[in-house]
């Protein structure tokens, strides 16, 4: 089902066994603060993953943020908007399958063995956005 985390609070994630956060379709983060420790990815929405005015802080041993969805053209996205995201991976940084769109003063920072941004077919938007750091 579709999963949307909204608030002002502070939401700290240990994903001792898989993935911190995951959910089998659209993952919509708005104005939370979330820390994440995953032992796989960090965050796994299989249709899409939003996040608006967000503070995100993840370490993952896989990727830091993905999407599955290959079907449908409309799904495998990634939106980032307004938000600050600071990801330390083992692969990839964003892993989309359609879209991977960062806007809106967004600020994505990142370290990984992997890439910073692979979107396997489609549109990427906002690199400017985007900060390595080692």
């Amino acid at each position: 089902m579709d999963t949307t985390i909204n608030g002002s609070g502070r939401l700290i994630v240990n994903g001792n066994y898989n993935n911190g956060i995951s959910v089998k379709k659209d993952l919509k983060i708005y104005g939370s603060s979330i820390s994440i420790n995953a032992v796989n990815n960090g965050i796994k929405g299989n249709n899409s993953v939003s996040i608006i005015e967000g503070n995100v802080a993840i370490t993952a041993n896989d990727d830091g943020i993905k999407t599955t969805e290959e079907n449908d053209l409309t799904k495998g996205f990634i939106f980032i908007s307004d938000s600050v995201v600071e990801i330390t991976a083992q692969d990839d940084i964003l892993q989309a399958v359609n879209a991977c769109v960062i806007r809106d003063g967004a600020e994505v920072r990142g370290r990984s063995y992997g890439s910073f941004i692979n979107c396997k077919i489609g549109y990427v938007e906002g690199e400017e956005y985007t900060k390595s750091w080692q």
